[in-house]
């Protein structure tokens, strides 16, 4: 889904609004000492690490637009009539050309992540004037605020933008590089090829100050900046750093959970974090996404075999209509984190296109074997090679 949002002025008040007044959902001290939220200064390691703490604005908050958009559900016409609130979320699910039909409604899938953005630029300029002895710390703080930026432009550019083409990204136009607080500098889009640069620039330094592991699962640490690297380079083709980084991330954590061992409730595959979830993140709540009303096709249901465990996890049948509940969210939200089944995915997409075809194989089987009852998975898999390369991403 691509489309143009130049209303800059509107933006940037969102963004210091937004940016000053939410309080922190984790560690918020620092925040309700202040008598005057809209004077906050970040004058310590603690101060700008508590913003970035903030799980409303940067856990939660993931664009929908483009799943919305892929079909992934589909709504009756009753659900369309009656329960679809949003103008932009009705025209974006038919992919109508402009989906905003001359209305003022905010799009939230800009604002926020612009909102998350000058966030981590507060961070990030508040680090430069903090003198600390702790370098470990000042690295990780640093390391989180831009794992957040680049994972913020990298769901903008993807919804907003032309997919990445390497002969002609260096001329289509990209989405605003935002790297400043300074509200009043001009502000233009940079092309795809530069905020691709940018955002996997970030992404690698944040690789390199991240700690391996992090004291929430929706704190990002080493592994996840791997695992997000190995997403953006599959993204834009990028074959041998997708696997490079695929491999640094599951050298880590290979954790799968065995389906066999599940116990699905009605919304979501557990009650609590799953073990593949690297990074928890979810989607923002809409209407067609909405497990009460987006439906599942059921053709797509009937790929599942008896044995494949996943038919049962992933989905609901509720009243003859296919639900889905495979949330790694234990509230029911669509989960966009980080999780080690992609990362098998990733890497054996990118085996089978460098022809290593056994190491492909072995990926799969290796994720597979957790999802199938146990004894049932038997026989070669290597006629999804093909299916592999042509489907996933």
């Amino acid at each position: 889904m691509k489309t143009t949002y130049n209303n800059i002025t509107r933006l940037c008040f969102s963004i210091v609004s937004c940016a000053l007044l939410n309080a922190c959902n984790k560690k918020d001290d620092f925040l309700n000492v202040k008598p005057d939220q809209s004077l906050i200064i970040a004058s310590s390691l603690n101060d700008v690490k508590s913003i970035l703490l903030n799980e409303n604005l940067f856990n939660v908050n993931d664009p929908a637009m483009g799943t919305i958009s892929d079909g992934d559900l589909y709504v009756t016409s009753d659900v369309w009539t009656n329960s679809i609130i949003s103008n932009t979320e009705r025209n974006t699910y038919i992919w109508a050309r402009d989906i905003y039909q001359g209305s003022n409604e905010v799009n939230q899938d800009w604002n926020v992540m612009y909102q998350q953005i000058y966030s981590t630029n507060t961070v990030l300029e508040g680090l430069a004037k903090i003198n600390t002895v702790n370098q470990n710390a000042y690295n990780e703080v640093k390391g989180i605020a831009l794992f957040f930026r680049s994972a913020a432009f990298y769901n903008i550019v993807q919804t907003f933008a032309l997919p990445y083409d390497p002969a002609t990204a260096s001329s289509d136009p990209g989405i605003p590089l935002k790297l400043t607080t300074n509200l009043t500098e001009p502000v233009k889009r940079a092309s795809v090829k530069d905020c691709y640069d940018q955002i996997i620039s970030d992404l690698q330094t944040a690789a390199g100050s991240l700690p391996d592991n992090a004291s929430e699962r929706t704190t990002p640490n080493k592994t996840a900046a791997n695992a997000m690297l190995s997403r953006i380079y599959l993204a834009i083709g990028d074959y041998t750093n997708a696997m490079k980084y695929a491999t640094a991330a599951l050298s880590v954590n290979n954790t799968l959970i065995d389906f066999n061992t599940l116990t699905p409730g009605s919304s979501s595959l557990s009650s609590d974090f799953l073990p593949e979830d690297i990074l928890h993140l979810t989607m923002r709540n809409t209407d067609v996404l909405n497990r009460r009303k987006g439906i599942v096709d059921s053709t797509l249901y009937r790929l599942y075999t008896t044995n494949d465990l996943r038919k049962t996890a992933y989905f609901i049948v509720v009243t003859g209509a296919i639900r889905f509940r495979g949330s790694y969210d234990q509230y029911g939200s669509k989960f966009s984190g980080l999780a080690t089944d992609e990362l098998y995915l990733n890497r054996a997409e990118c085996y089978a296109r460098a022809g290593n075809t056994q190491q492909a194989l072995n990926d799969l089987n290796n994720l597979l074997i957790k999802r199938w009852k146990t004894g049932t998975l038997v026989g070669s898999f290597s006629i999804l090679i093909p299916m592999l390369i042509t489907l996933h991403r």
